[in-house]
Formats: structure tokens, C-alpha cells, sequence
């Protein structure tokens, strides 16, 4: 009996498997004292190592309708569109603008962007001049006051949730804050907040396609135009005001500004507008009215400078304090009071040039607390009341009390 040796043999195994493991050829040879096979040539076989591939990169992009002056249609082209912008360009050339790559090969940028190798921004780089718009849309418009469940606080007046130059959009009563708008970026708003969104492309059309109803109405839309200034006189006026005439001016004056900075002095009838309260006021016939009074007494410079008075409503979005609605004026009711420290006026009148009068008002400060009577001094205010397009009006106007 033939016996194998225990050393060789292990040995012999674990070689073997480990050639076996590592991709290697061996060759057996017959063990002459055994008769066993034993290891006694390998040969190794080694791949042949392959060089990583150049990545490639963009090296160019180059407005062919420039250099090559192609001529193309002047119309603007949408090129490309994300989640917030959409991209144009002047004119119909993407097709010639051309993107070159490092391996020799080139596409036009619209098959760039599609593919992913570039940014629109890209073009900046290269001076090539395009402009964006917003592209967030509509995804979803939702009415909860439709919702079975529905239990929320409906006010019963009318609710004006946007206006244009043409008309106002109004519900019968309040729903705007109810109406869910949801967007294409995942945002979802009220209706009053989503027309107050510079960044998305949203309209009243958008109510029309989810089948929003609401009532419009035509608006004689009254711009604040400035009026008094369509032309500056320099000639002299046909006439000059009294004194006592520019006193009766000043005091018709501060009860219009008291309005802005005092008290608005709202009526009964109300709606909403943007979800927040609006009060008539109603020493006016109608909106007309009221700016033919401001423009009768004030610069337009002033008249703007009163109106723009804004506030911020519980969306916290900014709103006027002052509209116009179906021809007449509107404000959120406001009361400041006035400074109790300021008592009697007293009036000095100053002709300065043919076309500029100074009043100067000074007023007493006194203490109401006080058992002493008298003054305990005074301040000076000093108002330009000059002739301007034909009117005499204040072109300044310092809040006093």
C-alpha cells in the first residue's frame, strides 16, 4: 500500500485553491516517489491593464447668428424651462447657438440643457443675451367652503379679493381664505395671498380652469395723475390769494391730511379687500370727488405721498390703507389721536416770489395737566403754498399735531 505524505498533500490543496482563486494556470507533474500529483510549474496570467476614459467636458459655446450673421426671425423663443423660470431668447437662433466639447463634438443648446452638460447660466459666460420669466403655475385650486365639514367664520360682506384696470373680482361674501392655491414649486397659499406672489404666473384664467366662480365688475379705473403739474406757469398769476384766503386753504388743507395721519372717519358701509376690512368714507360723493378736493389742495408729489400709506395685513402681506371701489374711496379704519400738548394757533403770511407764498403757523405748547394757564412756549411749521398748473396748492405740508 502506497501511503501519501500528509505534508504534501495539505500543501498541494491550499496551492491550488489559491491559484484557482486568483485566475492562474498550473501545470501538474507526477511525484516519481508518491505517484501522486504534486504542483511543480505555474505560470501567472496578468490582465492588461486599460487606461480610464478623458472625461469630456465643454470647452465653448458660440452664438453662430453673430458671427456667421444668419439671419433669423426677430421673434422671442422659449429655449428652456425649470420649476421656477422659463428662458428666452430675443429671436428664433437656438438651434445656432452651439455648444463644443473637448472630444470634437457639438450640440445646439437645447439639446445641452435637455442633456444635462450645462446650466443655462452658461451663457452669461459667453455673453450670449437671453431674459427669464417666471414658470411656477398653478398645480391645484381648491374651494374648502365647498368641503362637506366645512365649519369656518364667512363674514356676509362683499369680498373684493382683486381688482385691475378693468374690473373687480368680488365673492358674495368672504371665501378668499378659504381657497387653497397650490403651486407647481409645492407651495400652497390663500387666493388673497397668491395674487400678491411676484414669482409665479398665476391670474384670474386660473380660477376659470379649476372652476372658481366669483362676479366681476367693470371699473372706471382712476389713475392718480399728476394733474396740478401737467404744465408748470411761470407767468404770473391772473390773481393772488389773500391772506385770509390762504388761511381758509390751510385749515381745508389739514382736515384732508388729518385723514391720512389723524383719523380716516369710516361709515357704516364695509367690505373686503385682500381679507382685511374696508370702511366707506363718506364726507366724499365718490372717489372723484375726493381726488378732485387732494389735487385742489396739494402737489401731486403730496397727493401720492398721502395715498401710499400701506399696512400689512394678517397674511402679512402689505396692503393700501386707501382704494378705490366701484367709483368710490375705501380705507382701513384707523384712529391716532392727536398731541394734547399742542394748543392755539396763530398765523403769519409771506408772499415770497410772484408764484410762492410761505404760511408760517405757530402753535402754543401747554401742559393740560397744569393749573397754571398760559403757554409754555411755542413751535413754528412753515407750508409753501405756490402756483403750480394753474392752481395755488401746498407743496409742503408738515404734520403739526
Amino acid at each position: 500500500m502506497k501511503h501519501t505524505h500528509p505534508f504534501r498533500t495539505v500543501t498541494a490543496v491550499l496551492l491550488l485553491s489559491a491559484l484557482l482563486l486568483t485566475g492562474c494556470n498550473v501545470t501538474p507533474a507526477a511525484d516519481t516517489d508518491t505517484g501522486t500529483e504534486t504542483v511543480t510549474e505555474i505560470a501567472v496570467q496578468t490582465e492588461t491593464e486599460t487606461e480610464a476614459p478623458v472625461p469630456v467636458t465643454v470647452t465653448g459655446v458660440t452664438d453662430r447668428t453673430a458671427e456667421e450673421e444668419i439671419a433669423v426671425d426677430q421673434m422671442e423663443e422659449q429655449f428652456f424651462e425649470d420649476v421656477r423660470y422659463a428662458y428666452f431668447f430675443p429671436s428664433i437662433k437656438s438651434q445656432y447657438v452651439t455648444v463644443t466639447y473637448s472630444d470634437g463634438t457639438e450640440k445646439n443648446i437645447r439639446d445641452a440643457l435637455a442633456a444635462g452638460d450645462v446650466t443655462p447660466d452658461i451663457l452669461d459666460d459667453y455673453g450670449i443675451k437671453y431674459f427669464m420669466r417666471y414658470n411656477t403655475r398653478v398645480a391645484e385650486i381648491v374651494d374648502h367652503t365647498e368641503d362637506a365639514d366645512f365649519n369656518g367664520d364667512i363674514y356676509g360682506y362683499e369680498d373684493c379679493f382683486y381688482m385691475d384696470t378693468e374690473y373687480f373680482y368680488t365673492f358674495p361674501e368672504q371665501k378668499g381664505k378659504y381657497i387653497d392655491v397650490t403651486f407647481t414649486d409645492g407651495r400652497t397659499v390663500n387666493l388673497y395671498q397668491a395674487f400678491a406672489l411676484y414669482d409665479v404666473v398665476f391670474s384670474v384664467d386660473d380660477l376659470d380652469a379649476f372652476g372658481i366662480a366669483y362676479d366681476k365688475t367693470p371699473r372706471t379705473f382712476l389713475p392718480l395723475t399728476g394733474t396740478n403739474e401737467a404744465q408748470l406757469v411761470t407767468e404770473k398769476p391772473e390773481s393772488y390769494p389773500t391772506e385770509e384766503d390762504v388761511i381758509a386753504a390751510y385749515r381745508e388743507a389739514y382736515e384732508l391730511a388729518a385723514m391720512f395721519r389723524i383719523a380716516t372717519d369710516g361709515g357704516m358701509d364695509a367690505i373686503l379687500y385682500q381679507g382685511m376690512q374696508y370702511q366707506r368714507i363718506d364726507r366724499f360723493d365718490s372717489y372723484e370727488d375726493f381726488l378732485a378736493q387732494m389735487y385742489g389742495h396739494f402737489s401731486s408729489d403730496l397727493v401720492f405721498g398721502f395715498l401710499w400709506s400701506t399696512l400689512t395685513t394678517q397674511d402679512d402681506l402689505p396692503a393700501d390703507q386707501f382704494i378705490e371701489y366701484k367709483g368710490d374711496l375705501y380705507a382701513v379704519d384707523c384712529v391716532r389721536g392727536t398731541n394734547i400738548h399742542m394748543g392755539d394757533e396763530t398765523y403769519t403770511v409771506t408772499q415770497m416770489t410772484d408764484t410762492a407764498i410761505v404760511l408760517c403757523v405757530t402753535i402754543e405748547i401747554v401742559d393740560p395737566g397744569s393749573e397754571e394757564a398760559g403757554a409754555r412756549g411755542y413751535e413754528a411749521f412753515f407750508f409753501s403754498y405756490e402756483y403750480i398748473g394753474g392752481n395755488w396748492v401746498f407743496t409742503t405740508f408738515p404734520e403739526t399735531r
